[in-house]
């Protein structure tokens, strides 16, 4: 979610300060060189990664600017891949997938799993695997939480704990679990 800027008076200075306090910093990829050269991630880059890395920040930006004003089912139409996109190899897969998740940690921290499942998605699709998104949701402490997973073979594609164990799945895409 982007921040949205109002104007502050403090101390007779007018200051930009962000419109509530729990909303985050738009992702740059500014932020997460200075990140990434703060933590020496850099030296872990692979040739290549910034081309992988230009292609997540502009599927990030996609959903940002999509996420509240299409309906679920238009928003993942715009997760397939186009027939222009070259397929990947599972080794490109591998890799494209560790650093979509760095990615996501290290510009959202937590509470990204809606925006780890769109990418991953797109990304095992466009390598040709059969995959499905699904979401899901539980009664937590009297209220509801939800979850959104990608599931290849029937399995949870970069979940640390089984989600189907935890939450009732509410919507699949593609209906029905087609994975065409």
């Amino acid at each position: 979610m982007l921040t949205r800027l109002r104007k502050v008076q403090h101390q007779g200075h007018v200051q930009q300060a962000p419109a509530t306090p729990d909303m985050v910093q738009p992702p740059s990829l500014r932020r997460l060189f200075r990140l990434s050269w703060r933590h020496r991630i850099w030296r872990k880059w692979q040739r290549g990664d910034l081309r992988w890395l230009r292609q997540i920040f502009r599927l990030i930006v996609r959903i940002e600017r999509n996420q509240r004003r299409l309906p679920l089912p238009a928003l993942l139409t715009l997760f397939e891949p186009s027939p222009e996109d070259a397929p990947l190899s599972e080794n490109e897969l591998r890799r494209v997938e560790r650093l979509t998740l760095a990615v996501l940690r290290r510009l959202y921290g937590r509470d990204f799993c809606m925006k780890q499942a769109l990418l991953l998605y797109h990304f095992y699709r466009r390598a040709g695997m059969p995959v499905c998104i699904r979401f899901g949701v539980m009664r937590a402490n009297g209220q509801l939480r939800g979850h959104a997973w990608v599931e290849w073979e029937g399995r949870p594609v970069a979940e640390a704990v089984d989600p189907r164990q935890q939450f009732a799945v509410t919507y699949t895409h593609p209906p029905d679990g087609r994975r065409t």
